[in-house]
């Protein structure tokens, strides 16, 4: 009941400022649905499928000719990188939840500035999930600003909440990235230096009660601070098979000695934008105990957990308008800087439509 006044309560808000009128032009929505198999196999485990499915729902209302309003409804549990809602539990209604909810203003070309539950004001080298998973969505205030044609240096800058607490110091996630991108001909490339600085992480409990993932804790406290730093770049080219596409990204926490980096490398051919259409990827990557923190990292590669490492091969294709099909197999190990690492294998089949 609780999401469900939520959402009816944004909605309704966002109707009380817009005139009826202007409806249809003030207000436009569109979103996917996805249905997933996927079984895992992990060492020591037994053998588990199972099924789920992902709802987002987005809506967009213009505010004046430079600030928009952006909300997302999702499915999921609300975790911080999760929309997935497995079908279990005798027929139960399923929850909704607000996964974006900000202000997107432009206050000169080029420039944004985000404010609220928002999206990664990052650029992700070949679109890698290493660091953040493709689900996070912070809450704070975010800059963004590109600027040029063939030549586009950009940067961004944030300050985000993590935990607030009203009896100590609150914990942030600040930081920010610059890097210049390149269209030349059938060439494409890219390159950035960021750094994220999560304040307060210390002697804190998980950012998401339970969600450790491998990182270094006491007592069910974080045992170090997390200072990032990250380099990437990626690469692609025009053929007559669709994109021809190369990245790498290496990443080091500062804030300590050992177990503190990780990097990533993949390539990619085709895409998916006309029916018929293949692309192919495959990455590989590893990342040590405390390279990231756990809650972050993509959910899916080795558990989602750090000290891993290993590959991820996926096929997608487009089979009609707005409708589209993914093969993807993980072969991945976790606990890797132990004496006993433990294999994970992993099969996702997807199958989805945009709206």
């Amino acid at each position: 009941m609780r999401a469900l006044s939520s959402v009816l309560g944004f909605i309704l808000l966002f109707i009380g400022n817009v005139s009826f009128a202007a409806f249809p032009e003030s207000l436009s929505f569109n979103g996917d649905l996805r249905y997933r198999h996927e079984s895992r196999q992990v060492e020591g485990q037994r053998y588990r499928p199972w099924n789920s499915f992902r709802v987002r729902f987005n809506a967009l209302t213009k505010v004046n000719d430079t600030t928009e309003a952006k909300l997302q409804f999702t499915s999921g549990d609300g975790q911080p990188r999760g929309m997935n809602q497995k079908l279990s539990d005798g027929f139960s209604k399923k929850p909704f939840n607000i996964s974006l909810a900000y202000i997107d203003w432009k206050p000169m070309a080029g420039g944004q500035v985000h404010a609220g539950k928002v999206p990664l004001p990052l650029y992700k080298p070949g679109n890698s999930d290493l660091i953040f998973d493709h689900d996070v969505t912070p809450e704070g205030v975010a800059v963004k600003y590109e600027m040029g044609s063939t030549w586009k240096p950009f940067f961004s800058a944030f300050n985000f909440w993590l935990k607030e607490d009203s009896g100590g110091d609150d914990a942030h996630l600040v930081g920010g990235q610059v890097g210049v991108k390149s269209e030349m001909g059938s060439h494409k490339m890219s390159l950035e230096l960021a750094r994220y600085s999560y304040l307060g992480a210390k002697g804190s409990a998980a950012f998401y009660s339970g969600y450790e993932n491998n990182n270094t804790v006491s007592g069910g406290l974080y045992s170090f601070d997390y200072d990032i730093n990250e380099v990437g770049f990626d690469y692609a080219l025009s053929t007559a098979w669709g994109p021809l596409s190369l990245c790498g990204q290496y990443v080091f926490n500062s804030a300590i000695d050992t177990d503190n980096t990780g990097y990533y490398v993949g390539v990619g051919l085709g895409s998916t934008k006309n029916v018929g259409d293949f692309k192919f990827d495959l990455n590989y990557r590893h990342i040590e105990k405390d390279a990231a923190v756990g809650v972050f990292i993509d959910s899916d590669f080795a558990g989602g957990k750090t000290d891993s490492n290993g590959s991820k091969v996926r096929v997608a294709y487009k089979m009609a308008e707005n409708s589209f099909f993914a093969l993807s197999h993980f072969v991945n190990k976790n606990s890797v800087s132990t004496s006993n690492p433990s294999k994970f294998d992993k099969t996702m089949f997807d199958f989805w439509v945009t709206y």
